[in-house]
């Protein structure tokens, strides 16, 4: 599969799945500004992408915890993040 984010995914040691990529790319898409899943998860749906809140919700956190995201303060209740892609 040739994806502008296989590369990354890959060298965090992840799968290349439908959901990682595209919570990836809508916190990528964002341009810096951090997002919350609840945002992204909202994206996903404007796009007509069928996704699940808790498959975001799990994609955040494995995305983070490989450091491909990072916390990057509160968007009211909800955590937010950044992509950390220039590592």
């Amino acid at each position: 599969m040739h994806h502008p984010l296989a590369a990354p995914l890959r060298a965090a040691g992840l799968r290349l799945t439908f959901s990682r990529l595209e919570v990836l790319t809508e916190f990528c898409l964002a341009a810096g500004a951090p997002r919350s899943g609840v945002e992204v998860y909202a994206a996903l749906t404007r796009r007509g992408v069928s996704m699940a809140y808790s498959t975001v919700y799990r994609m955040v956190q494995t995305l983070c915890y490989t450091g491909l995201l990072h916390p990057a303060g509160r968007h009211g209740r909800h955590p937010a993040y950044r992509p950390r892609m220039g590592r």
